[in-house]
């Protein structure tokens, strides 16, 4: 993904804040895509610090070092459920930004995170709305509205397939504590849209029958008399883990 994409400025922003990163810390920018995370991890520390950008895709992990210069990331191709062994143990954070609903293992990505973090280490990750149920009967807006723009059945109970119940779960199971969970709204934007059901792996979700291409052009057709007004508010949900008893 080569172009920017408003919400993920946002969630990726409420990360880094949230993580408290300091000088001397070993992080792991997990699922880091085109990179944003790192640099933004680069904004707040500096090189003074190790950060080890993940991505299962070489075409994100070419994105990424082409667009950051410093000496204080190492790019890695990889499988987040292999995290263990891609990285050392002594791990201060793992951040992973608009990815973690994405693996189709969270419980071996959360027990080979386990598995490098230092005592007082941190996993912090983040789901939106499309993809978590907040428990107030309000479903995504975002999804709704999607499906209004481009003519398709709108069917609530296929959303949600994450709850605040079950990442407590799947953490305690794997060894974590919930430590933290916040709900942030952010404003959506056309663009953001276009832009996030242009990304191949997604778009493939809503529009499964056309090409690339053609999808892009169909989400444009679908948005182009949209404004900024008339855009529903973003939902995602922010959890921080911590290892139990730490």
């Amino acid at each position: 993904m080569s172009e920017t994409i408003g919400f993920y400025d946002f969630t990726n922003t409420e990360l880094v804040k949230a993580a408290r990163l300091g000088p001397g810390m070993n992080i792991v920018d997990l699922a880091c895509g085109a990179g944003h995370t790192a640099r933004s991890i680069i904004e707040n520390v500096g090189s003074r610090c190790s950060i080890y950008a993940i991505d299962s895709s070489r075409e994100m992990i070419r994105l990424a070092s082409e667009s950051i210069h410093s000496p204080a990331v190492q790019f890695i191709y990889g499988d987040a459920a292999q995290l263990n062994e891609l990285v050392p143990v002594g791990i201060d954070r793992i951040l992973c930004n608009a990815a973690f609903f994405h693996f189709p293992d969270p419980r071996a990505v959360l027990t080979a995170a386990g598995q490098i973090l230092s005592e007082k280490g941190r996993f912090l990750f983040n789901i939106p709305d499309q993809d978590f149920d907040f428990g107030d009967g309000t479903p995504s807006g975002m999804a709704r509205l999607v499906s209004e723009r481009l003519n398709q059945p709108f069917d609530a109970s296929q959303l949600g397939r994450y709850s605040y119940t079950r990442i407590q779960k799947l953490a305690t199971g794997c060894g974590f504590e919930l430590e933290d969970f916040t709900v942030l709204n952010f404003p959506l934007l056309p663009e953001d849209v276009i832009g996030f059901y242009s990304i191949p792996h997604v778009g493939a979700r809503r529009l499964p029958e056309l090409s690339t291409k053609d999808r892009r052009r169909a989400l444009e057709q679908a948005f182009a008399d949209l404004s900024p007004e008339e855009m529903p508010q973003y939902r995602w949900a922010q959890f921080i883990v911590a290892p139990k008893g730490s």
